[in-house]
């Protein structure tokens, strides 16, 4: 599975992921993705054949069910609960604990095709 990590998740956890052997990219380090509305990082993710990584659970799942019922698809999203996952560099490290883990569960490519998951 490949991640792209939206803009309010720390680059940081692209950066060790990567070291790591991950394809994860953040969005905070591609100057044509940083303030793309979440539609049109929808559109990247699933061209790329990225899972979405983001905190915005209302904002992307009510896309994921628009696409759904418009006969569209996406290459899945994870979603993070700040109470597990706080935002910030301190708890980052938290995070990518996570995302390795569920990297390394779900290693094919398209492992979430139009799902969804909320890492532990």
């Amino acid at each position: 599975m490949r991640l792209l990590l939206d803009e309010h998740v720390d680059p940081v956890a692209a950066e060790r992921l990567r070291t790591r052997g991950h394809d994860v990219i953040a969005v905070t380090k591609r100057a044509t993705l940083v303030g793309a509305d979440d539609d049109a990082l929808l559109d990247v993710a699933f061209d790329e054949r990225r899972a979405i990584v983001t905190y915005d659970i209302a904002g992307f799942r009510t896309l994921a069910r628009d696409r759904t019922n418009a006969e569209a698809h996406h290459f899945g999203l994870v979603f993070l609960d700040p109470q597990p996952f706080p935002q910030g560099r301190r708890h980052v490290g938290l995070l990518i604990a996570a995302l390795e883990e569920l990297l390394e569960s779900m290693p094919a490519e398209d492992a979430l095709y139009d799902w969804a998951r909320w890492p532990e």
